[in-house]
């Protein structure tokens, strides 16, 4: 009988240790499932906002709370495993708390692609470049807005892992753009207008996709067609 006792009462423990063990379980799992939730919530929340920043033709600014420590590699933002948001981004690696972004639409020299600048209020940041990238880089400090024109400055790039893939990223969209405009001026050309000049440099403007000379005489050979009175490229 005793022994009976003694085994119920063993049987109970088990049963309670294993009750315990599976709400404890469920606890932490409904923790983690709560904090991911928040997390896609967070950054659905943030891509919404840079969209809207779209709207506007012009570069402008915004101003967000980060809630909660949020990453920023070239082209998305992460939290823990959440990774969203396909842009080409500019900011310091860590971002907590009140920032400003700064929405560039990055022309070069028809619109390319947009550029997202995410700093931390009171926080400096260094845009990186090389030779290549120096007259970008300039042009954008030139128009950086005045809430942050204290805070932005540029430096010799040390060929950091982000440096590489954002460059990357932009050498891209200035091909692929590119590439459109030499496709359109099969669309638009008639045999009043030349398009033979502007093709030309589009065409070296794809092997050197970051020289400023090449840049400014497509835009002044687009510039040419308005005043013959032909179909602009853009």
């Amino acid at each position: 009988m005793k022994a009976q006792i003694h085994f119920n009462w063993i049987f109970i423990m088990i049963a309670g240790a294993i009750i315990i063990i599976f709400f404890a379980s469920f606890a932490v799992k409904y923790k983690d499932l709560q904090q991911e939730k928040t997390e896609i919530i967070f950054l659905n929340n943030l891509d919404n906002t840079l969209t809207k920043l779209q709207a506007s033709p012009f570069s402008t600014t915004a101003e967000i709370e980060i809630p909660m420590e949020t990453t920023i590699n070239c082209n998305s933002l992460s939290i823990n495993n959440q990774v969203f948001i396909d842009y080409i981004l500019f900011g310091p690696e860590k971002i907590k708390g009140d920032v400003i972004v700064w929405y560039y639409p990055f022309e070069f020299p028809y619109k390319i692609t947009n550029f997202y600048f995410i700093i931390p209020k009171n926080q400096d940041y260094e845009i990186e470049y090389n030779s290549e990238t120096e007259n970008i880089v300039n042009n954008i400090l030139e128009q950086t807005p005045s809430n942050l024109q204290n805070q932005i400055r540029k430096t010799p790039t040390t060929n950091s892992e982000k440096y590489k893939c954002r460059k990357d990223k932009i050498e891209e969209e200035i091909i692929r753009v590119t590439d459109i405009y030499i496709k359109k001026v099969q669309t638009i050309k008639n045999s009043n207008c030349n398009y033979n000049l502007i093709t030309n440099k589009l065409n070296q403007f794809k092997q050197s996709p970051w020289n400023p000379q090449i840049a400014d005489e497509i835009e002044e050979y687009n510039h040419d067609l308005a005043q013959q009175g032909c179909p602009t490229l853009f």
